[in-house]
């Protein structure tokens, strides 16, 4: 009898936990939102219209969803606000679009429905597609001067899809015009700031070392090499350099450093470097061009190359000083291309670097250097 007990009480437990698993899923499947099903798939078709650039049906698929959502009681949306923008453009609905420029608040959470996959940029593509209708329709209202240079700027940014120049200039010119716009927030907060102008490049390449007063008598002019990492932004320009180059000798010498008798011969090698940074400021900037005058702040020597390792100390030293001088840099780009991975599109350049320059030692005597440089350059940013 137990054992019968022991079943029946087995079975009973079984039939509970199966029993509430099967009611549990009930209620799972009766608590999903039809709104949300409807609105994922009403997304799908809208998108699907807009590929196959049926405009009209897709405006109607969108007036339903949009119709669907409205005043429900969590303020869910069928679409997320940046495609809300973009779609008011594509229909030309430049009152709704305004409006919700008007009232842009960033602290406010826009909620979308099931959270859906964005699409933003099958909108945009389509107002691409239809830029002769929307331009035409722009063009034709009688908006407000404010209104309408709201619209042409985020207008141009859907076009281009970056803060160009152009934008760039649109963006600081409605700043201008308009310091107590309505639309402030949404320009600050949503629309893309303008660009700042900079990038970050490498260069390599010959130099030419002309000594000049206070060595011009002991060593003959000759070629070298320069390296430098450059930073730009705006017209500023920040660079770090080292650049070498083996000077010859006029005539055989002797010369005692450190308790060590040198003695030279006619035409021996001598090693100059000269390692800092230099800071100057374009006189003249474009897209292709650049002329930059510019002070380097460096630290420069000649010395022997008698010894190797750690001997290297040992060397006779022409001298070795603080330097400073005055130079010209002009840059001419020719070659602009985009580096591209899985995630994002990288700007870069090649151009041609050419420097002028004159440079001063701080110790005594002083001696004055003049160099030619030249290199090719790799940038990455806007040149």
């Amino acid at each position: 009898m137990t054992s019968i007990k022991r079943i029946l009480l087995f079975i009973f437990i079984a039939f509970s936990i199966l029993n509430a698993k099967a009611q549990i899923e009930e209620e799972i499947i009766s608590f999903t939102d039809s709104t949300a099903m409807l609105v994922l798939n009403g997304r799908q078709l809208f998108t699907q219209s807009l590929r196959y650039s049926d405009i009209e049906k897709a405006q109607e698929i969108y007036i339903f969803l949009s119709s669907e959502t409205e005043n429900n009681e969590a303020n869910t949306h069928a679409f997320y606000y940046n495609e809300e923008l973009a779609v008011q453009v594509l229909f030309q609905e430049w009152d709704t679009f305004l409006k919700m420029a008007a009232n842009y608040n960033p602290t406010e959470e826009w909620l979308c429905y099931s959270f859906p996959v964005r699409e933003l940029s099958t909108i945009l593509d389509a107002i691409n597609s239809n830029n002769t209708f929307i331009e035409f329709g722009m063009d034709n209202t009688s908006l407000s001067n404010e209104d309408t240079d709201i619209l042409q700027l985020y207008y141009h940014l859907v076009k281009t899809r970056e803060a160009d120049e152009i934008y760039s200039q649109k963006y600081k010119q409605f700043k201008e015009q308009y310091p107590h716009s309505k639309y402030n927030i949404f320009l600050e907060q949503f629309l893309l700031k303008p660009r700042i102008k900079a990038h970050l490049s490498f260069s390599v390449g010959p130099n030419y070392i002309y000594p000049s007063l206070g060595i011009e008598e002991h060593f003959e002019p000759n070629m070298g090499i320069t390296i430098d990492l450059s930073f730009n932004i705006k017209r500023l320009l920040f660079s770090l350099y080292v650049s070498s180059a083996s000077l010859h000798s006029k005539y055989a010498f002797s010369a005692s450093y450190k308790s060590h008798q040198f003695e030279f011969n006619n035409h021996e090698a001598f090693t100059y470097t000269e390692l800092g940074g230099l800071f100057g400021y374009s006189i003249l900037q474009n897209n292709h061009f650049r002329i930059t005058p510019f002070i380097p702040l460096a630290v420069s020597s000649i010395q022997s190359n008698h010894f190797k390792g750690d001997r290297i100390k040992d060397e006779y030293q022409v001298f070795k000083s603080f330097t400073s001088g005055i130079g010209l840099n002009s840059e001419l780009k020719i070659w602009q291309f985009k580096l591209k991975d899985k995630y994002t599109d990288t700007k870069s350049f090649l151009s041609i670097k050419l420097q002028l320059g004159y440079n001063n030692t701080f110790d005594s005597p002083n001696r004055h250097i003049f160099y030619f440089r030249t290199g090719l350059v790799w940038g990455f940013g806007d040149f």
